[in-house]
């Protein structure tokens, strides 16, 4: 039994992460607002994917290796304990990647012209033109935030795709 389940631990590893790999970029495709032509968005970027897939391997092949390889060295023991700190530390990584993922998606930030549509955190959608953005922020170490006069508060991560378009039409539009 040990052994059938050593021979089948990488093929269910490998089938959990093509599920997941799927189910992530199914979410990544969908969006809550209809596709309107024209509209240009934003959506995660490479560095967010990057990170997710690096961080599932990651956590696969170590999680694999303290499973079922092990270590036979006089401090194993000591190796499986930094090896568990290890595994605890990239899926924390790749959490906070999936986090940022939805974070975007969820947002649904869209652009044509000079209007800007996005999903607000009540889940409704709002359409607006640019010109109404009351302050546009970034600090040294912060992501860039757009503020409209009624107190809402748009946070954009600056490694999503489109990002830097949308910053460089919002000035355009306020220049």
């Amino acid at each position: 039994m040990s052994t059938a389940l050593a021979l089948a631990a990488p093929l269910l590893s490998g089938f959990a992460g093509a599920l997941a790999t799927h189910r992530l970029a199914r979410l990544a495709a969908r969006s809550r607002a209809p596709v309107r032509h024209g509209w240009r968005r934003v959506r995660p970027g490479a560095m967010h994917w990057t990170g997710l897939v690096l961080a599932g391997g990651l956590v696969g092949l170590m999680g694999y290796v303290g499973l079922f390889v092990g270590s036979s060295r006089p401090d194993a023991a000591r190796q499986m304990q930094i090896l568990r700190g290890l595994v605890a530390a990239f899926a924390v990584g790749g959490t906070g990647c999936l986090w940022q993922v939805r974070a975007i998606c969820r947002a649904d930030i869209a652009w044509r012209g000079t209007r800007i549509a996005y999903t607000g955190p009540d889940g409704a959608r709002h359409e607006r033109p640019m010109q109404d953005i009351a302050a546009k922020a970034q600090g040294a170490l912060s992501a860039p935030r757009l503020t409209f006069p009624d107190g809402t508060v748009l946070k954009l991560d600056p490694y999503a795709t489109g990002v830097g378009d949308l910053l460089e039409r919002i000035a355009e539009a306020r220049a």
